[in-house]
Parts: structure tokens; sequence; C-alpha cells
């Protein structure tokens, strides 16, 4: 079974430790571990093998026996080599448990996500709790907790202990090599945060009473904890989004379109885009129209399909590959407005998993309209528009395809003289032009 180790003087990266666990009681089978993969030793050179997580005797004043075996593995030859034995019988003995329980905390300035190389991270041990010289302090990660990404290669209080980090097990040790008055433990300074909203926590922290010196018992734990785990923080500071009305009008009553542009932080493919709004004033319409513009692509991921859909509170654009941080979206939808409103807001959410809304990035400044509440003259421009959309494939130029709409008047009585005004869509869909045709039989020609 594989191990976890850290291997001093040199080690190449490639060490790989194996135990093989047995039944003392049978046979006085014992526990074995091996260590592989390392490089050419050295004569007279002190190497340091560190195994974590064993325990002591169950019963006290008991004594361990150790033996280090140095083979010689040949490519050639089906079997070891035999260099070097050597039996220890410890002369320390083990103690009786008299570890206490001890609270330590989480701390650090900065913990929002996306941050790069500034997440100073510390474990308080509390007021009185510094440790004597030679003494380690000893905490697992909780892999479920995954929020930042700690660099462990250099801790961040090397002038106070030497830290050695098992990759293994995702597990520090950090050894205090001073007699400085030293109530925390920092982890790493240069640790980065992850993309989305994560807890980031420890399993456990273990004090453990040793030394460098020589010594009459074991190391043994004098101090347990597991501090309460922290949340990162979703970015509230990145560029406002902006809101053009492109059609219709803010009326109480009326459904207009909006172009929204917002720049963002570092979406990872499979986040998603949410455009939030309060279902009691605003309504999304169930054939309301919504597209995606500039600087969205599709996912490479065949599982997904770019997409900007409608919610009971707004729509949601999903399906698109990374967006690199400081990218400006583009997105054009229809809203509906249900009450007058003097000034209302809309948000626009980042989520960094689809559907996942515990996976928050960040929330831009909310962008906000207005909605009159007018007396509706008799004019066609307070209607309520009704647009079926037309997906046509273009052959030549001297094709056309209809799109049709109706218009839902306020006002039966529009006057004599009104005129339909239809937009030129080339302005915002690109190079497309819209021909327009009067419905009366004597007119042949478009314009």
């Amino acid at each position: 079974m594989l191990f976890s180790e850290v291997v001093g003087a040199s080690p190449t990266g490639n060490e790989r430790t194996n135990v093989k666990f047995a039944q003392y009681d049978n046979n006085l089978s014992p526990l074995i571990f091996s260590l592989s993969g390392i490089g050419a030793l050295t004569d007279n050179t002190l190497y340091t093998w560190r195994i974590p997580l064993l325990k002591n005797p169950m019963t006290a004043y008991t004594a361990l026996r150790y033996n280090l075996s140095l083979y010689s593995v040949s490519n050639s030859k089906p079997y070891l080599f035999l260099l070097n034995h050597h039996e220890s019988i410890n002369e320390y003995y083990t103690v009786a448990d008299t570890s206490s329980v001890f609270t330590t905390a989480l701390t650090n300035i900065n913990r929002f996500v996306q941050t790069v190389n500034g997440i100073d991270l510390q474990i308080s041990l509390g007021s009185g709790n510094s440790l004597p010289d030679g003494d380690v302090v000893v905490f697992k990660l909780d892999n479920s907790k995954n929020g930042l990404i700690s660099d462990f290669t250099n801790g961040n209080d090397t002038t106070n202990y030497d830290y050695y980090y098992f990759h293994t097990i995702n597990m520090v040790m950090a050894q205090k090599k001073t007699v400085n008055t030293i109530e925390n433990v920092g982890i790493g300074s240069a640790s980065d945060s992850i993309n989305y909203k994560r807890d980031f926590g420890l399993s456990w922290v273990k004090v453990h009473d040793t030394s460098t010196s020589r010594q009459t018992t074991n190391p043994f734990t004098t101090k347990t904890s597991t501090p309460a785990a922290i949340t990162l923080n979703e970015l509230t500071s990145y560029a406002s989004a902006t809101l053009n009305l492109k059609q219709g009008l803010e009326t109480e009553g009326s459904t207009a379109m909006y172009r929204l542009e917002v720049t963002v932080p570092i979406i990872p493919q499979g986040g998603y885009l949410k455009i939030q709004i309060d279902s009691a004033k605003l309504s999304s319409m169930s054939n309301a129209y919504c597209r995606v513009g500039f600087n969205f692509a599709k996912s490479t991921s065949d599982a997904q399909v770019l997409r900007c859909y409608r919610v009971t509170d707004g729509y949601i654009v999903a399906g698109f590959s990374a967006v690199n941080a400081n990218t400006v979206l583009q997105v054009f939808f229809h809203a509906k407005s249900l009450i007058e409103m003097t000034s209302e807001s809309i948000s626009i959410i980042a989520y960094g998993i689809y559907e996942d809304t515990t996976s928050l990035i960040a929330t831009a400044s909310p962008v906000s309209l207005t909605h009159s509440n007018d007396s509706f003259p008799s004019t066609l421009g307070h209607v309520e528009k009704t647009v079926t959309d037309y997906d046509a494939t273009w052959y030549n130029t001297q094709q056309f395809y209809e799109i049709e709409g109706s218009l839902n008047l306020r006002n039966a009585d529009m006057g004599y003289d009104f005129r339909v005004v239809i937009d030129d869509p080339s302005t915002e869909y690109g190079d497309h032009r819209m021909w327009v045709k009067k419905n009366d039989s004597s007119v042949t020609g478009w314009t």
C-alpha cells in the first residue's frame, strides 16, 4: 500500500514509500515500510526518512524495536542483495496519554476567490500556546474542502519552523527551531484560491512533544484540535455592467429589449452567467428572446451547448468556453414591466459550476432601469409586441423570407394618419438587410 514520506538530503521527487500491514500476534509479524525510487547514496552522508502517523503502543512504558535494512536492487537479478542491516531496541518508552483538546483557528487577511500568491494563511494556536524548541505541529488538510491551493514548498515562517509536506496524504509537519514566542504557524503566503466559492479547512491539528536532542521518552501528543473551516469570499469589486434599451418603451406594461454588457472575472468552462430580475416587477416572458453577443464561444465539451434561456427570475447563459478575467460579455434579452418602477436593479451573477449556486464567483454592480406609468396616448408606440423569430438559410441575394409579428394595440382609436416603423436590424445583428413591403396588392415593390 502506498504511504507518504519526506526524504531529506536532495530528494529526487520519485521516492515511494509502501507499507505492509501484519498482525503482531501472528508469529510476531512486524509492520514493514519500504522506500524505493531514491537516488544514489553517498558515504558518510546523513539521510532522513520521515514516516508520518505512526502511533505509540497502547500500553504505557513500552519500548519499541526498529530494524533497518538496506538492499540493492538489480534489474538483471530476480532477488534483493542485502547491503546493511541494523537492529535497534529503542531505549525510549511510551508515556501515558495525557493529551488535551485546545482551540485553534485558521486566519488570514485575504481569501477572495481567484487570488494569486496572496493568501497569507496561518493557524492560530491561541494565547499561551507557543511551542518549545523542537516540538512539532502536524495538520492534515481536509480533501473535501479544497478552496485554497496552498503552497507548502516554502512556508511563510521559515525563521521559526522547518516545514515538511507529505503530499500523498496532504499533510504538513512544522517543527519549531527557535525559542521565540510564536503563537501561530504559517502555512504559505504564496497560496492561491480557486476560481469559485468553496470552503477550506483542516481535518485536525496536533501538537507533539519531541526534540532534536536525546530524550527519555518517545514523542507523544500533547494537544489536538479541529479548527472551523473558512469560506472563500466572492468578488465584489470588478467593473460595473451597462444596460442599454435597444427596442421598445420603458413604460408599465410594455416589453423592451435590452443589451447588457458586463466585465467579468475568470469564469471556468462549465460555469454560467445569470441575469436576475425581480419576477414581481419584471417578467422574462415565455416567448421572450434572449441571445448572446460578442466574446462568447461554444464550450469545447461535446456535452455543452452554447445557450441563453429563460428562467422564472431572469435568464441564464451557459455552455460557453472558459472566459478570461476582464472580458466584456454581451447579452440581449427581453423584459416586460409589470408595475411602475422608479428604479429597479438587475443583478448579473457568475457561477463556476453549472446549476450549482454555491459555486459563486462574483456579483457585478447591479444595473438599474426605470419604468414609468404613462397615460398611453393614442399612438402605436405603446404596444405589446410579440415577435416570432424566423431562422432561414439564404441561398442568394434574390431570395426573401417573411418574419411575422403581431402588434397588440392598447388603444383602438389610433387616428387617421399613423405608420409602423421597423428598425433595420443590420446595426445590431450583423450584415443582414430587412426589406419591408406594404400589405397592399397594388404595391409590387420593396423598400
